[in-house]
């Protein structure tokens, strides 16, 4: 299957059942089109984004071990993984002259985002939840979509939405666990496995699109920050515990994590203050 006709697939198409279906054999790009830009994903009427606060929030603690609100935070990580596919397709359509490896690894990590969705959609309907049940909002696409070139892209979805998931994937593994949902645990340990190598893409790539200027003051850390718009900042690359493994895992070096923390820990006391 072409990179461009999963792309149109996933961002254009309004039924669910084929934004997630699986590429048949491997992913060719022999005929990458034209640049394309939309306003908007596809997507079905119930799960058409909502830009005002009124669904629902993603339930943590004691309260996931009610099968009912376990269904419902499935619903809302389906969303959020659903909306990376989104952007991804959006990303491949845009740049059809990107570096043909770019590309490639790019339409690799979009079908991963499927299958996340495809997994949590099967542990809500496990917990009688159906897609589409409950208010969807457009977060992930309302802040990652808005790129100028492949760089800005680079920094906001893999180095701040799944940089934020090494951390945010492992505690919500350690709710389910405690909710006595090991299935639903897996399937987040999963996601943190891919998550790596996600940002180790993101990483890898904006090296290569904006690089640090050799011999200059700054580095990687400070070309990432200085493409960051409100509300994007360093600090929401770290979910509620800063786990460095992982984040060493995917190629971050010292002087980069030694810069997040400090990022995080004033993000941190100024919303205390």
């Amino acid at each position: 299957m072409e990179l461009s006709a999963l792309a149109a697939r996933v961002l254009l198409s309004a039924e669910i059942d084929r934004k997630l279906r699986p590429p048949r054999g491997p992913l060719t790009d022999e005929s990458p089109g034209s640049a394309v830009r939309v306003a908007l994903p596809a997507r079905p009427r119930g799960l058409r984004f909502r830009y005002r606060k009124n669904g629902p929030k993603l339930p943590r603690g004691d309260a996931l071990r009610d099968r009912g609100r376990r269904g419902v935070a499935h619903h809302i990580l389906a969303n959020h993984e659903l909306q990376a596919a989104e952007v991804m397709a959006a990303v491949l359509l845009a740049f059809p002259r990107a570096p043909a490896a770019f590309r490639a690894e790019l339409g690799a990590i979009l079908c991963d985002e499927l299958r996340h969705t495809r997994m949590h959609l099967a542990r809500a309907e496990a917990c009688g939840t159906r897609f589409g049940d409950h208010t969807v909002n457009g977060h992930v696409w309302r802040s990652a979509a808005r790129f100028r070139d492949e760089a800005e892209y680079l920094c906001v979805l893999p180095l701040v939405f799944e940089a934020r998931n090494l951390d945010e994937s492992l505690e919500l593994a350690a709710l389910f666990d405690a909710a006595g949902d090991p299935k639903g645990a897996g399937v987040m340990r999963a996601i943190h496995e891919d998550e790596i190598e996600h940002v180790a893409f993101g990483l890898r790539w904006l090296g290569r699109f904006a690089p640090a200027p050799a011999g200059g003051t700054g580095d990687e850390f400070d070309v990432w920050a200085s493409r960051l718009e409100m509300p994007n900042q360093p600090a929401r690359a770290v979910g509620r515990t800063f786990l460095e493994p992982p984040r060493r895992a995917a190629g971050m070096s010292d002087a980069f994590l030694a810069k997040l923390r400090r990022a995080a820990a004033a993000a941190a006391d100024g919303s205390a203050s």
